[in-house]
């Protein structure tokens, strides 16, 4: 992944508008995406895992400059953008299942591609045929049929999706 240079649009406020560079580097991995709801996770389009969610830069850009450039950006996970995402919530326990997960298999998430979200991290490899599921308390795959919230989206709690690697 190549994300935008200028890591100001990483430290966006809820007052910012969803900065154009990221939906654009975005649908350039032909990532299919589609605007939440500010600070919560629901989609604001229907449809958005029935072909309402696009990489379609022109629909994008209409979307985020217009009517939805308040919203954040999620992506649809599986084999239509060619990524499966392991979402870790601390909260529900995912710290203690990660700890112990990047112990057995540090390669892999040396390789990955991360996110710090609001309660925790999500960590982006390519698409491997592996199904959503729930794997342990706090951790779950997201793949066909799931979506991630991607940065700069503000989190419920007030804090920015940030990418860390």
């Amino acid at each position: 992944l190549s994300l935008p240079k200028d890591k100001t649009a990483m430290t966006t406020t809820a007052d910012t508008i969803m900065d154009l560079k990221f939906i654009a580097a975005y649908a350039s991995y032909g990532w299919h995406l589609f605007p939440m709801t500010h600070r919560t996770k629901k989609p604001k389009i229907k449809r958005w895992n029935a072909g309402g969610a696009t990489q379609d830069i022109k629909t994008l850009t209409e979307w985020y400059s217009g009517k939805f450039k308040d919203c954040g950006v999620a992506v649809l996970t599986g084999a239509i953008s060619n990524i499966v995402v392991l979402d870790i919530d601390k909260r529900n326990g995912g710290l203690s299942w990660l700890e112990e997960a990047e112990k057995t298999h540090p390669e892999a998430f040396q390789q990955a591609k991360t996110v710090q979200t609001g309660d925790g991290w999500h960590y982006y490899f390519s698409y491997n045929g592996e199904e959503s599921k729930e794997i342990a308390p706090g951790v779950e795959i997201k793949s066909d049929g799931a979506n991630i919230t991607l940065p700069p989206t503000i989190h419920k709690s007030g804090s920015t999706y940030q990418w860390v690697t």
